[in-house]
């Protein structure tokens, strides 16, 4: 007996040994990292591109659609990840992301999309949507939920979002400016929507970063960026922007925790704001854009709803495949749908009834996972200030879409899913963080074991 106890305590001290020696070998290891400055280090680098260069919706003409920046840093960065994993023998996705519920209803609504080619007339428009959507859908979720190592790595990617939005919140009021704001700013070539979008994501990242921060002088500059994407949306003449502003920080309020009194503070800021601008709006530019008189862009979309909405209802099952238009013949005429402005029945259009209950599903695991993540660590810190940016982020983008189809485009609209991977790695790293913390205030007992890595 005495010698199978002898034997234990020896096992048990093999193990806390050999644990030591890894903690000890981990802490090499970061304290080395941490020498080295973000911009020198390889993951910093590629999530910035991947992240940053979102806000313009440039990019290279190719046979399979339109290739960016942001998109070479997405299949980079996924290469990479995949090859160090594969080196090191871990999997390549680890079932703790392929269990989320955002993640599995991700890759269900990106499944329906490429067996909706089974319905579509254009199979090689089809087919290069679907190259598309993997640069839109797949790429960025696993590039922001694999390849961050800490923290900082995300933060530092996301903080470049905004000097290089400044830069058209700059151009575009220049351009406002000219016109007097009665017509809408196209700034490098952008459309109104996209600047819009852009800029509203920029006001969430300030607002995200006045909720998690503690310190006055960075409050004041995130209030600086949050006001100057409020005025970029203003300066294109996209409403559509400011709504998911309001939107998402709703969201983020909810997330952190903010006292009431704050949130009366904000409601009462966005009334002034808006009264501020409506008086400053020229007539031309209050009818265009806030009024429903004929052509303007409200009624515009009331009236492509109201012309689809029927003809999905009457078959909602039927798809056309993505990337392919509807074409109906209606009462002896033939119709043509192709932009509905809303993503739920554009969706509807091309993947059936199937495709915007699937993607609502998306949206509702997203809010949820970053609402659970918001409950599991303090307000104050880097890991809820990526937490917050990407549910106000995902909340935004999804209002946005709600009233265009930029949704589906390329630019801005990829950080939708890269939010959603920065919603699970955030998931990981406090799971991993609890973990950690159970093992170093275990007491050694006969029952101890190693931790297994994931």
């Amino acid at each position: 007996m005495s010698g199978r106890t002898n034997i234990t305590y020896i096992l048990v001290a093999v193990d806390l040994e050999d644990l030591v020696t890894a903690q000890k070998a981990q802490i090499s290891t970061n304290l080395k990292s941490a020498k080295v400055p973000l911009w020198k280090q390889k993951v910093p680098i590629i999530l910035a591109i991947a992240w940053a260069l979102t806000v313009s919706p440039h990019g290279v003409s190719t046979p399979v659609g339109v290739i960016t920046p942001p998109s070479m840093a997405f299949i980079c960065g996924v290469l990479l990840t995949f090859f160090i994993r594969f080196n090191a023998g871990r999997p390549l996705i680890p079932m703790a992301v392929l269990s989320r519920p955002v993640v599995i209803a991700s890759l269900c609504y990106f499944g329906v999309g490429v067996f909706s080619g089974v319905f579509a007339a254009d199979k090689f428009t089809w087919m290069k949507e679907v190259v598309q959507r993997t640069m839109i859908i797949i790429l960025p979720m696993l590039l922001f939920s694999l390849t961050p190592r800490k923290p900082e790595d995300i933060k530092f990617a996301i903080l470049w979002y905004l000097p290089l939005c400044l830069i058209i919140v700059f151009f575009a009021g220049n351009d406002a400016s000219k016109t007097g704001l009665e017509e809408a700013t196209y700034t490098f070539g952008m459309h109104k929507n996209q600047i819009a979008g852009s800029c509203s994501i920029m006001s969430t990242i300030g607002i995200a970063a006045m909720m998690s921060s503690s310190k006055k002088k960075l409050k004041a500059i995130m209030c600086f960026f949050a006001i100057a994407g409020a005025i970029g949306c203003f300066a294109s003449q996209g409403k559509a922007g400011l709504v998911c502003i309001i939107i998402a920080s709703i969201f983020m309020f909810i997330a952190a925790r903010t006292k009431p009194k704050y949130i009366v503070y904000f409601a009462l800021t966005c009334v002034v704001a808006g009264a501020l601008m409506w008086k400053i709006m020229p007539d031309k530019a209050r009818e265009h854009v806030v009024s429903t008189k004929k052509w303007s862009t409200t009624e515009i979309r009331l009236t492509m709803w109201s012309d689809i909405l029927p003809v999905l209802q009457a078959e909602p099952f039927s798809a056309v495949g993505w990337g392919n238009p509807l074409i109906k013949t209606i009462k002896g005429e033939e119709m043509y749908y192709g932009d509905c402005a809303n993503v739920l029945l554009y969706d509807w259009m091309q993947m059936s009834l199937v495709g915007p209950i699937i993607l609502l599903l998306v949206i509702f695991f997203a809010v949820k996972q970053g609402l659970d993540n918001a409950r599991r660590m303090p307000t104050k810190t880097i890991l809820a200030f990526i937490n917050l940016v990407a549910l106000g982020v995902v909340c935004g983008r999804f209002t946005h879409a709600m009233v265009d189809t930029f949704w589906i485009g390329r630019g801005v609209t990829l950080t939708t899913w890269a939010a959603v991977g920065m919603l699970v790695f955030v998931k990981l790293y406090l799971d991993q963080t609890a973990q950690q913390t159970a093992i170093a205030g275990a007491v050694p007992s006969r029952a101890y074991r190693k931790p297994v890595l994931r």
